[in-house]
């Protein structure tokens, strides 16, 4: 780099060496430049290239020309300029439409001393307009724009609302000043107006030209970007380039471009024309991207595909996406097939509950008609079935009256033990059978008679216990009003060894069967005679004064 420095002041004095003679009579060189500020302001400014250019160049005449975007259509297309300096946006337009070169070169201004090689929009309202602050703002109002070919002056602006949500044309109404963007600003402050997008600098330049005062204006979405110090709005982008249109005299851009490259030593010109100099040319993808976006032109038409096309883009996608259709198609076909078998199965599962449940309903059926109470028990005691016959024991009406009560609880006192210890046996994997009373919820006394099991689930573990429990209540009261009854007995046999009427001793087992069967009514007029049993019968009437029994 330090060496292209050192040879930049004799690098003009190379290319007129190397350029040939001027021919005499040859056609002038036309540079058309793009007049986003006043025509005649332009022409002004951009005259110095020109000389520049003529000098480096002597073999050819070069002339500066300005123009509006239309007209600078109408001359590329018509082949009437040579050399094209304009804005990014409307290069890649010409470009697309196959009417620019590459670009040569990039150009790089000079703002307040500093080499600045981007420019950005701007977006501004007037100062006093308290209802537009933010870019959300804009919408449904009036915004005026030097020309919607414009990238500094509409499209990158557009690409900022479009960010933020506000899609234009649509969500706002445009009107179009014309070149240049000073016309912008005048229909801002004339209030025709809302909001105004200029390019870069021109609210600077307007201020320096005494044209408008900026702080009548207000900048919205400010943003500040090192190394760039004028007011901005949106994203840099690369500034404008200098290209050649087609057909291009190869020759001719060379000797050009290398002249572009040496007018950074020339101080006097690039002063006078306000510029740092010009680069090897940026990489204006960025552009591209913002106007493929948006639909603008060259982009805003859909680009037609043939099946070829398509093929020879997107095969590695297509490959992979019919793949994954074969893919998917095995799956669905897998899948139908599990539906259809797991139908099937569903049904028969079905079916099998079906007939589980009419069992079960059987079932239950039978033990609500048993007589006897069928109980299950958990582990800690609580009660998780009872069949009627039981709650009938239990003296109560529905099993919900019986939560929160463990079976523990209904055994009296003295036979909780027993009681416990046969849950333990049970869930211990034995069957046990235990005679246990029981208070039941209105107080009275049962004396039941139990059979348990353990009840297993599928896979053999115990989960509850199952019962068969009688009510003996009357056997038992029987049993000992006979035991008691022979207790009685017992004790009279000292009374009454012999009998009264036969002198005889009747203690055989059969005689006392037949006293207990007859003294439960006559006891005491039988003993206060002193008959047995037999004698009682025969000759009851005699002692007693009233028939005997049978």
């Amino acid at each position: 780099m330090p060496t292209l420095r050192r040879l930049l002041p004799v690098l003009p004095l190379l290319i007129s060496l190397l350029a040939p003679p001027r021919a005499l009579g040859a056609e002038p060189v036309r540079i058309g430049v793009l007049a986003f500020r006043p025509k005649p302001q332009t022409l002004e400014q951009w005259q110095p290239l020109a000389a520049a250019l003529r000098k480096a160049i002597p073999s050819r005449d070069f002339r500066v020309e300005a123009f509006t975007y239309p007209e600078l259509n109408r001359a590329v297309s018509g082949r009437q300029l040579d050399f094209v300096l304009t804005n990014p946006g409307h290069f890649v337009q010409l470009k697309t439409a196959g009417q620019l070169s590459a670009p040569l070169a990039t150009l790089a201004v000079l703002v307040e001393g500093k080499r600045v090689s981007q420019f950005g929009g701007v977006i501004f309202t007037r100062a006093g307009n308290k209802g537009i602050e933010s870019l959300s703002d804009v919408r449904n109002k009036t915004i005026a724009v030097p020309d919607n070919e414009s990238l500094g002056g509409y499209q990158m602006q557009a690409y900022e609302l479009y960010r933020a949500g506000v899609r234009l044309p649509g969500d706002a109404k445009l009107l179009i000043t014309g070149m240049p963007h000073d016309n912008v600003v005048k229909a801002v402050l004339e209030g025709r107006a809302d909001v105004g997008f200029v390019r870069s600098g021109v609210l600077e330049a307007g201020r320096a030209e005494g044209k408008f005062d900026p702080a009548r204006l207000k900048v919205l979405n400010p943003r500040q970007d090192p190394g760039f110090p004028q007011l901005l709005s949106t994203r840099l982008y690369p500034e404008w380039p200098f290209a050649a249109c087609r057909p291009v005299d190869r020759d001719l851009a060379r000797l050009v471009a290398a002249a572009l490259f040496t007018l950074e030593a020339s101080h006097s010109v690039t002063n006078r024309i306000g510029i740092h100099g010009f680069y090897t040319p940026a990489d204006y993808t960025p552009v591209e991207e913002v106007l493929r976006e948006l639909r603008f032109p060259p982009f805003d038409s859909t680009p037609r595909f043939t099946v070829l096309d398509i093929w020879l883009k997107f095969r590695l996608q297509i490959v992979f996406v019919l793949l994954s259709l074969a893919v998917i198609a095995l799956l669905g076909a897998r899948l139908y097939l599990a539906h259809r078998r797991l139908k099937a199965e569903k049904k028969l599962v079905l079916s099998q509950s079906e007939k589980l449940q009419d069992r079960e309903s059987q079932l239950r059926a039978i033990i609500e008609a048993e007589p006897e109470c069928v109980n299950q028990l958990g582990a800690d005691g609580s009660i998780l079935q009872m069949n009627r016959a039981g709650l009938e024991m239990m003296e109560c009406d529905l099993l919900k009256d019986l939560d929160g009560i463990k079976a523990w609880d209904l055994v009296v006192p003295e036979d909780r033990a027993a009681f416990g210890s046969l849950v333990r046996r049970v869930f211990s994997g034995f069957s046990d059978t235990l005679v246990f009373r029981l208070k039941g919820l209105r107080g009275g006394i049962h004396w039941l008679e139990t059979h348990a099991v353990p009840l297993r689930n599928s896979h053999g573990d115990i989960i509850s216990l199952l019962a068969v429990t009688r009510d003996i209540t009357e056997r038992r009261q029987a049993k000992l009003e006979r035991e008691a009854a022979l207790a009685r007995i017992k004790r009279l046999e000292g009374i009454i060894p012999i009998c009264m009427h036969c002198k005889k001793i009747r203690d055989d087992q059969n005689s006392w069967n037949q006293l207990e069967q007859y003294i439960t009514s006559h006891s005491e007029a039988v003993f206060s005679h002193g008959l047995c049993p037999e004698c009682a019968k025969e000759h009851y009437a005699v002692y007693t004064g009233c028939p005997g029994p049978g």
